[in-house]
């Protein structure tokens, strides 16, 4: 069975916010990003809570870097704060750590997708 491409267009932009997280973990130099570029070029869907929440739960072991540098970091957190301030229904849930969740590891992803046609 054929897809059209009505179809595939549809999920193209279903997939858009786990394209842009893809994106946004699979680019070099992450640590050399400021945060302007990552909202702005990289992944405009994503909000700073899920942004956040990728950025503290990923660990390059290939190379033995995090993913945005510690400035990045700390700005992210800022304004997470500023917006959970001015709005006392924001998602802070979201952030909090759970023993359960393991970092992300890219040669897991890599792995894993080597295993699939893409």
């Amino acid at each position: 069975m054929e897809a059209g491409s009505d179809w595939v267009g549809e999920c193209w932009e279903e997939l858009k916010c786990i394209r842009q997280a893809v994106g946004f973990l699979v680019i070099g130099n992450k640590p050399r990003k400021s945060l302007e570029y990552i909202t702005k070029d990289i992944c405009p869907v994503l909000s700073i809570q899920q942004l956040y929440r990728i950025s503290t739960m990923f660990w390059d072991n290939k190379y033995n870097t995090k993913t945005a540098s510690s400035e990045v970091l700390g700005r992210m957190k800022q304004l997470m704060e500023e917006q959970s301030s001015s709005n006392p229904y924001s998602h802070n849930f979201l952030l909090e750590s759970s023993s359960c969740f393991k970092p992300l590891v890219v040669n897991n992803i890599l792995a894993q997708m080597d295993g699939r046609n893409m």
